[in-house]
């Protein structure tokens, strides 16, 4: 929370948010696995309940389930978890643990936040820090006093570790620093709806692993019947779906756009083919995920499954419902 706090001392943006939320669930996820372990170690099975009455939008219902809480622990563990579960502003739940413990403050200045940042190793943080720091003016903040702080192998990730990918694009004078950063695509990951209630460390587990490419307008992304699997998030410009491209039978079933995503059904299906094609009806840029990587961070993340399960499940309807309209496919999708 004081990290937190001193952040927002720093320039605004979009970095500088992106920062602020991710210390504010590193605060929060302590929180969360102890009233997990606490729930485990209860036989009755009423702190499961008052868990999850603290989820409750009632107010009134979440201030009972505090009291029961208090009520239940003992004094030392309530002095410190109850007053972080109240409805409080971050800042005034810091107030509150001043008085009972020895909080760091770190001022207005960047140099101790950083340093203090970079001896717990936080490397998303760092990074995020490494670009705003960047960004500020040699006037505004002593860059080389910072320097050991911030170019370490973290700083180079918070800069250039992306390639584009699409080798048609050796000609067209595309420069490094055209390329996205990891907080760039953290940024724009968190715009995808399948990814976009993810916390910042779990989209910047997502990001690293994340390849840039670039394409022209209309050029083939994906061919109906290759076999490939790779899922493709749209940054910017627009595709189009199209069924037997190139054939006098060519359909085009779907335009996608910005913020959007293609290629999912790879990821769900082992050695089939794509049963579309996919043309760049604008020049595009986008971020490619390999099944293989995907899989181990969906293993990490579970939520990430869920999330894919419920946009698909609606994908699904629509093309249901098409199909029914057009009377283009022998059978009603399940």
């Amino acid at each position: 929370l004081a990290e937190a706090e001193a952040v927002t001392s720093l320039p605004p943006g979009e970095i500088r948010d992106l920062l602020y939320q991710h210390l504010l669930e590193q605060h929060r996820l302590p929180i969360t696995n102890t009233l997990r372990v606490l729930s485990i170690i209860d036989p009755a099975g009423e702190l499961k309940k008052i868990q999850r009455g603290l989820n409750a939008a009632d107010p009134h219902q979440r201030g009972n389930r505090l009291e029961a809480l208090e009520n239940m622990i003992e004094k030392p563990m309530a002095k410190i978890l109850i007053p972080l579960l109240e409805d409080l502003e971050p800042g005034r739940q810091l107030e509150v643990g001043k008085k009972h413990f020895n909080i760091p403050s770190f001022g207005k200045a960047p140099l101790p936040l950083i340093r203090h940042i970079a001896q717990r190793d936080d490397w998303i943080a760092l990074a995020l820090l490494t670009v705003i720091i960047q960004k500020m003016s040699d006037e505004a903040i002593d860059k080389k006093a910072l320097s050991p702080y911030l170019y370490l192998p973290t700083a180079d990730i918070a800069q250039k570790n992306t390639t584009i990918t699409h080798e048609d694009l050796q000609d067209e004078g595309v420069k490094m620093a055209d390329l996205m950063t990891i907080p760039d695509k953290i940024i724009q990951l968190r715009k995808v709806e399948i990814l976009k209630d993810l916390d910042v460390s779990e989209l910047a587990a997502v990001a690293a692993i994340a390849e840039e490419e670039i394409f022209k307008a209309n050029e083939i992304v994906i061919e109906e019947g290759e076999m490939s699997q790779v899922l493709y998030l749209v940054i910017e410009g627009e595709t189009s779906v199209i069924k037997n491209f190139g054939s006098d039978r060519e359909m085009e079933l779907a335009r996608i756009s910005a913020n959007d995503y293609f290629g999912e059904m790879a990821l769900l299906e082992d050695g089939r083919p794509r049963s579309a094609s996919i043309r760049t009806e604008k020049p595009s840029r986008f971020l490619s995920l390999q099944k293989e990587e995907l899989v181990e961070i969906i293993n990490e993340y579970p939520k990430i499954a869920l999330n894919f399960c419920r946009v698909l499940t609606r994908r699904l309807r629509t093309l249901d419902e098409k199909a029914s309209t057009l009377e283009c496919a022998p059978e009603r999708l399940a």
